[in-house]
C-alpha cells in the first residue's frame, strides 16, 4: 500500500517510513499547494497523512479540498500535541482519524492500523466529567457529530449494528437522554465532545 506524507518534519515521516516498513511512502515537505490533489489522482495512495503544522490551517485546508475530490480517499492528521481544536477541526475537515505524539505508542500504532482498514479513529478526551462513558462510547459520539448515520458507523468501527445500537442505549441510560442528537449535544455541554 502506497502512503503519501505531506508535512513539515521529515524526522516524523522518517520514523513513520521505519516503523510501517512494509509501506511505501511517498513524503512531500512543506508541499501545501494545490498540486498534492494531481499527486494523488495519479497514486491513488491507500492512505494520506497532513501533518498539523504552523500554520495549521493549512492541513485541515489540504483535508477539505482532497475530501471534496476524493470523498473515499482515507486521510488521517497528524500532530505533535493534543488540542481539543484539532480534534474538532479534524471532524470538520471529514478526516478518517486524528492522532497525536501525546498518545502510547501502542494507541498510536492501533489508531494507524484502524485507519488503514478505512475505519475512523479519533482519541477521546480523557476526562473526569465523562460520565462513566466508554472509549468506545465516546468514539461513536463523535461519530455522530460527523452526522454519521448507525450503518456507517458499523462499517467505520467494524461492528454490528446492533452493537451500534447497544452502545447507544448505553450512551443514552448514562447522559440521562432520549436520542442520539440529545446525547451529542449533552456531551458536548458536559465538554466531552
Amino acid at each position: 500500500m502506497t502512503v503519501l506524507f505531506i508535512g513539515r518534519r521529515e524526522f516524523l515521516a522518517q520514523a513513520l517510513t521505519k516503523i510501517y516498513n512494509n509501506l511505501e511512502f511517498t513524503v512531500y515537505l512543506n508541499d501545501w499547494e494545490d498540486s498534492f490533489l494531481e499527486r494523488i489522482s495519479q497514486s491513488q495512495p491507500g492512505l494520506v497523512i497532513l501533518e498539523i503544522t504552523r500554520p495549521e490551517r493549512k492541513a485541515f485546508s489540504a483535508c477539505q479540498k482532497i475530501k471534496a475530490d476524493f470523498p473515499d480517499q482515507p486521510i488521517l492528521l497528524f500532530s505533535t500535541h493534543y488540542r481539543e481544536h484539532y480534534l474538532q477541526k479534524s471532524l470538520e475537515a471529514k478526516a478518517t482519524g486524528y492522532l497525536h505524539q501525546d498518545l502510547s505508542m501502542e494507541e498510536i500504532n492501533q489508531g494507524f492500523q484502524k485507519v488503514l482498514k478505512g475505519q475512523a479513529t479519533f482519541p477521546y478526551p480523557r476526562n473526569p466529567y465523562s460520565s462513566g462513558l466508554s472509549p468506545r462510547e465516546i468514539e461513536i459520539l463523535y461519530l455522530l457529530r460527523r452526522n454519521y448515520t448507525q450503518e456507517k458507523i458499523a462499517s467505520s468501527l467494524a461492528i454490528s449494528r446492533r452493537t451500534v445500537n447497544n452502545h447507544l442505549a448505553h450512551i443514552n441510560d448514562k447522559l440521562n437522554t432520549q436520542s442520539s442528537m440529545a446525547a451529542v449535544l449533552r456531551a458536548i455541554e458536559l465538554g466531552i465532545l
